[in-house]
């Protein structure tokens, strides 16, 4: 296939071109062109669409649909649909070199222009470049498309075409074939006066022809206009020229250089003195491929305040000195910082200076730029352009030769110079854990073996990973930056310090003060400072939103909702703030580097108390109606709109815990109400997620706001809560406590339903501790206040404990109906997925494996909708039992290890403890050693945590496998006392159906 932007924009996969006459088509065309083989933004590409806002297709969402269309009717056309490719940021055209005539042209010329002015082959190579167009003197790259996107590259094209062009006259001229291209000649120097090169090669080439007097008078018209419209003479080798044409020398001996005696000028040496890298091997290999492997001559260095961008550039130059002779040039454009930006000029005067040229008389920019590059000309120089802020500031800094390489750093990505002047980017990121101990290890010089505090007198292998831990405590807080890192080695070494790595991590000092040597150019605080304040005011004041969020991450939404502004503005400004290296954005969540962040909390936190308030509680409001809407989704199938689809709406969920639980952990006094709600809607989400601390710190936080506000109601709510998670993270004292609270707030909120929930969910603790007897006791009195309340709903979700209480007192004939009823009635997918697993196990009990195992997939298939993790997993482990028991003890295996991986991760120490059973039933004909492994394993954890049921189980499973293994007294003695344990939990000695 093969692609055409010079004088026309089109494509063919056969014979015939296809030329977009639509405008739309048009435009996405040329820009996905111009950026081939890079990603080109949704966003992006909407814009250039729909360049105003009037002509917009309505919100963003309609805007990227509409697209999606006129991408997909593109892609219709391609010879592979894979040649356009999509992302979850925007859109890829691919294509190879030799398909796109601007590419074919590019790698023609600049082999044209590297040819030394001698070589007879230099014509032919500018001619083939030049057929690339379809008229090598007119026309446009990329026409009838004013986008800034595109113009540069245009620009660019038609720069590179011009200089091209130059070569191909001068070699034709040389070879004596004037005749041939005299009149293209004077056609495309007349349509560029002030191109003094053309106007020299017009003036050889008439004189040849024997046409001194007009080539005088190009001469003439070219002085005028020089010094009309630009106040200059005319320059050295046209002046040359017209002093040959008036000698009446043989016009066949032409000579365009005068002789003069150069001044020998040493090369310059101005790079700063390289500092030992740790970590930076794989960016070095990557400017090795880029610059020393020919695929680009300039290569940009971009990253946070502080990552070591300059230090890399000096190494990468250094190391390849020897490939540069003719010197290397540092300029410090001074971007950010203290010290005023340095002009152009004057930075011009200084790269000229030490090239060997003078730079006295050069009356403007241009004439500076073309001097510095002159003296460029013909030699291997590398130029390093330090502290940019701008594409602008860089320009006229870039060596046009291809001998000379330019690399560049700046805290920005300057995507203009990667786009137009093909400069390969290198982001650099903050170091690693390991290099970030290893640069501290090797600044402080902490011992590999130090003396451990805690364990006095025990040396060796302990001490030393107690100090690497302490290392890496001190890596983390200064956020792998190396600058950062080196500050705090200078700090522990001038302190002294016995164990500096200790004493530095653990310091309660605020990070930015302990990284603060009162040098602004070491200071991580004063470094971010000149980043931040070089923002647009309302980039800045987005940066400093971010730090008013406690969390450290949120989605551009609830930026949107901090700042009170449109969703739109918000991502755009999150853009800039990428670009800037001030932030990180991840499949639509902001976040920070750890420095950062303190630093734009520093920020936020010179915000007035009433304006930081305001933002809190709008963003505490967007959370809330999310969760909302999550909850109504995954279990009611209630579209809000906020959420494309369910897996969305968890997946966000999933992303927003954490921050949001710090979020509201810092929430001012004023928001008790949006915490109190969001612990109520968001704290069964996270207990179905495993996530138990996270939700242990959500309760706990609610159960203080609503005992500070007198909300006695919510107090008992958030209080049970805590109670539950507090049981499952193994601490029974406190638990029991809890739940004692949470009783006694219900009866002073006066509210019977409120205490009728407490009593059914106290029973989920004691369920597993085997208390099914006051089970049945709770359950009965919360079902009566419920009723007497005539709160039918209530009622029927403690009916669904009332029919699993059933089901674990073995009074299978009751539990049946009422199990049955409830897979009937409940609507809810969270109510649904319980209802199934309950009468699963009911068919297990009864041996209706068939009826069973439909049961359990559409358990599993709805506790993955939802997102409940704890669930999904019991499910799982009920599939293996069934698969087990079914004949297929592989599919069993398979499934019970993953839910024991699972249930581990969660916590969930029944649900271990019954994996391990399972397993053990499984592997005991072929591996009875570690089925006995596993069910010593499953006793222990029950007994530790106060399982009786488990226990009983385990035991009976044990008494099994003692008989497999032939120790019948054993096995008599285990059953004897699981009958006992049973008899405590309210049941039977002797279980009536098939162990598991």
């Amino acid at each position: 296939m093969e692609f055409q932007v010079l004088g026309r924009l089109g494509y063919r996969t056969g014979a015939a071109w296809v030329h977009p006459r639509g405008a739309l088509r048009h435009r996405l065309l040329g820009v996905l062109l111009a950026r081939a083989g890079q990603v080109v933004s949704y966003d992006a590409l909407t814009e250039v669409l729909w360049p105003v806002e009037d002509d917009a297709p309505g919100p963003p969402d309609r805007a990227v649909a509409r697209l999606h269309l006129h991408a997909h009717r593109f892609r219709q056309d391609l010879d592979s649909p894979d040649r356009l490719v999509a992302d979850r940021t925007g859109y890829l055209l691919q294509v190879a070199c030799e398909e796109l005539d601007a590419a074919r042209f590019a790698e023609l010329a600049a082999g044209a222009l590297a040819l030394d002015p001698q070589d007879p082959s230099r014509g032919d190579l500018a001619r083939r470049a030049l057929a690339q167009w379809p008229d090598p003197w007119g026309g446009t790259a990329y026409p009838d498309l004013d986008i800034p996107l595109i113009t540069d590259e245009a620009q660019r094209l038609e720069q590179l075409r011009l200089d091209v062009t130059e070569v191909l006259f001068d070699a034709e001229v040389r070879l004596g074939r004037h005749p041939d291209v005299l009149a293209d000649l004077e056609r495309v120097a007349a349509a560029h006066p002030l191109r003094e090169p053309l106007q020299v090669t017009l003036m050889q080439g008439l004189h040849q022809a024997g046409r001194p007097a007009e080539a005088l008078e190009v001469y003439a018209r070219t002085r005028r206009q020089l010094v009309d419209e630009l106040g200059l003479e005319p320059s050295e080798p046209l002046r040359r020229m017209q002093e040959f044409v008036l000698s009446g020398r043989s016009p066949a001996s032409p000579t365009t250089e005068a002789e003069h005696i150069e001044v020998a000028v040493p090369a310059p040496a101005q790079l700063p003195p390289v500092v030992p890298l740790v970590g930076r091997g794989p960016a070095l290999e990557q400017l090795d491929r880029a610059l020393s492997g020919g695929q680009a001559r300039h290569a940009l260095i971009s990253g946070l305040p502080g990552v070591g961008k300059s230090s890399l550039a000096v190494t990468w130059i250094a190391q390849h000195r020897d490939e540069f002779p003719d010197g290397q040039l540092f300029l410090d454009l001074q971007g950010y910082g203290p010290a005023p930006q340095q002009s152009v000029d004057t930075a011009l005067d200084r790269l000229i200076r030490a090239l060997g040229g003078d730079p006295a008389g050069l009356r403007d920019t241009e004439e500076r730029v073309a001097t510095y590059r002159s003296r460029l000309a013909g030699k291997r120089v590398a130029v390093l352009v330090d502290n940019a802020r701008t594409e602008e500031q860089v320009r006229p800094f870039l060596p046009a030769d291809p001998g000379c390489v330019s690399v560049i750093t700046s805290r920005d990505q300057l995507a203009g110079l990667v786009a137009r002047e093909n400069a390969h980017h290198v982001p650099l990121q903050p170091l690693g854990r390991e290099e970030a101990v290893s640069l501290l290890r090797s600044l402080v010089g902490a011992n590999d073996h130090p003396q451990d505090d805690s364990a006095p007198g025990a040396a060796g292998a302990n001490g030393a990973e107690a100090a690497s831990d302490r290392l890496g405590r001190l890596a983390e807080r200064c956020a792998g930056l190396p600058v950062a890192l080196r500050v705090a080695a200078l700090r522990a070494r001038d302190a002294n310090l016995q164990d500096p790595a200790r004493d530095l991590a653990t310091a309660e000092e605020d990070v930015l003060d302990l990284l603060d040597l009162g040098d602004p150019m070491t200071s991580a605080r004063t470094v971010f400072s000149w980043s931040v304040d070089a923002l647009a005011p309302a980039d800045a004041r987005l940066f400093t939103a971010l730090g008013v969020n406690a969390g450290n991450r949120i989605d551009v939404g609830g930026l949107a909702a901090l700042t009170d502004t449109d969703e739109r503005a918000a991502r755009r400004g999150v853009g800039r703030l990428v670009r800037a290296n001030l932030a990180h954005l991840d499949r639509g969540w902001v976040h920070q580097h750890d420095l950062l962040a303190a630093y734009a909390r520093e920020r936020a936190s010179e915000l007035d108390r009433p304006e930081r308030d305001r933002m809190v509680h709008r963003l505490l409001a967007y959370y809330l109606e999310r969760v909302q809407a999550v909850d109504a989704m995954t279990n009611a199938g209630q579209d809000h709109g906020l959420f494309r689809d369910v897996r969305e709406a968890n997946q966000w969920l999933d992303r927003a815990a954490e921050p949001l639980v710090a979020l509201v952990e810092r929430a001012p006094a004023s928001a008790g109400r949006a915490v109190t709600a969001l612990s109520r809607d968001l704290g069964s989400a996270l207990r179905g997620r495993g996530v138990l601390e996270l939700a242990k710190r959500l309760h706990g936080t609610a159960v203080t706001v609503a005992e500070r506000d007198g909300d006695l109601a919510a107090a008992s709510t958030a209080m049970q809560s805590l109670a539950a998670v507090t049981g499952k993270l193994g601490d029974h004292v406190t638990a029991e406590g809890q739940w004692d609270r949470a009783r006694e707030l219900a009866i002073a909120s006066g509210d019977p339903v409120r205490l009728a929930v407490v009593h059914n969910n106290y029973t989920n603790p004691l369920m597993f501790r085997g208390r099914f007897l006051r089970v049945w006791g709770h359950l009965s009195l919360a079902l009566r206040l419920c009723e007497n309340a005539g709160d039918g709903a209530r009622a029927q979700a403690i009916r669904s404990n009332v029919g699993f209480i059933l089901l674990l007192l073995e009074r299978h004939e009751q539990a049946e109906p009422v199990l049955r009823t409830l897979v009937g009635e409940s609507a809810h997918a969270d109510a649904r997925s319980f209802a199934l697993r309950n009468l699963a196990m009911l068919e297990l009990r009864e041996g209706r494996l068939r009826d069973a195992e439909p049961l359990i997939l559409e358990g599993i298939e709805l506790a993955t909708q939802i997102s409940n993790h704890v669930l999904r997993t019991e499910l799982c482990s009920l599939l293996g039992q069934t698969r087990f028991r079914l004949g297929d003890p592989v599919a069993a295996r398979q499934l019970l290890l993953r839910a024991l991986e699972e249930a581990s991760e969660q916590g969930e120490q029944q649900e271990i403890g019954l994996c391990l059973i399972g397993l053990a039933r499984v592997e005991v004909t072929d591996e009875p050693r570690r089925a006995v492994a596993r069910l010593e394993e499953a006793l222990a954890r029950a007994r530790r945590e106060g399982l009786r049921e488990t226990e009983f189980r385990a035991m009976l499973a044990f008494a099994d496998v003692c008989d497999t293994l032939g120790q019948e007294a054993r096995a008599h003695g285990l059953r004897d006392t699981a009958g006992a344990i049973r008899q405590e939990c309210g049941l039977p000695a002797v279980q009536p159906y098939e162990a598991w």
